[in-house]
């Protein structure tokens, strides 16, 4: 009977051991320090002179490939990368082209309005149409 309660008896110091070890574990060990990766972005909506959405814009950080196109609604998102210009060059065939330049701010938002390129009209225009005979 007594060497029954000493093998009960080691079981149970064993699982207690085990149990204690699990727990006190995590706390032995420092956490892994995380690399905080943030991104900023610079938002535009561009819209012309009677307030219609521009799908289709161009929009260029300037000195550089980065660069992106408007939806349907005339929005687009670029992530910002600090560094180099500041200036965004927002152009579309038959508009004039805007250049805006960002603060310094994680998130910005532009809201641009682009002016016709030609003067409406075709009074003063001439349309040529050719046809040879080869």
């Amino acid at each position: 009977m007594k060497n029954m309660y000493s093998k009960i008896k080691f079981i149970l110091l064993l699982s207690f051991l085990l149990v204690l070890n699990l727990s006190f574990d995590g706390v032995s060990k420092a956490p892994k320090s995380k690399k905080v990766d943030i991104t900023c972005y610079t938002y535009f909506t561009v819209k012309d002179k009677y307030g219609n959405a521009l799908p289709g814009v161009n929009i260029v950080k300037v000195g550089t490939r980065t660069g992106t196109v408007t939806d349907a609604d005339g929005k687009a998102t670029l992530p910002y990368t600090p560094g180099g210009s500041n200036d965004y060059l927002i152009f579309m065939v038959g508009f004039k082209s805007v250049t805006v330049t960002r603060e310094v701010a994680c998130y910005q938002t532009f809201f641009v309005m682009l002016e016709d390129d030609v003067d409406g009209s075709m009074d003063n225009s001439w349309i040529e149409n050719s046809y040879y005979d080869l």
